[in-house]
């Protein structure tokens, strides 16, 4: 193995005399998964969608709520079926996303 373009070469250390002939202690790069969406990552995949449409509807909601309505308004949003569905929706993308590892 040469150390420079001038053929200098490493001198084996003291360190690196405890590893096998095979193991010079050479970083090893894993081969990449050929898939990002192997099975293993389904559940990540559907988590991932769960919260992604939970969090659609609880902006709709959100955005209702907006300075421009008054409090009165407010609180039939906040009593709508809409509002209802929202919370729902948070709470169940909230326990799947408990049962995935990240």
């Amino acid at each position: 193995m040469n150390a420079s373009k001038f053929g200098a070469e490493y001198a084996l250390s003291d360190d690196m005399a405890e590893f096998p002939a095979g193991h010079t202690g050479a970083f090893e790069v894993p081969y990449p998964r050929s898939c990002c969406c192997s099975s293993g990552d389904a559940d990540l995949l559907e988590a991932a969608r769960t919260m992604r449409e939970a969090l659609q509807e609880v902006w709709l909601v959100m955005d209702a709520l907006g300075a421009y309505q008054s409090d009165d308004d407010r609180l039939s949003i906040l009593h709508s079926p809409k509002f209802s569905s929202a919370a729902y929706r948070v709470r169940t993308a909230m326990i799947k996303t408990q049962r995935v590892a990240i």
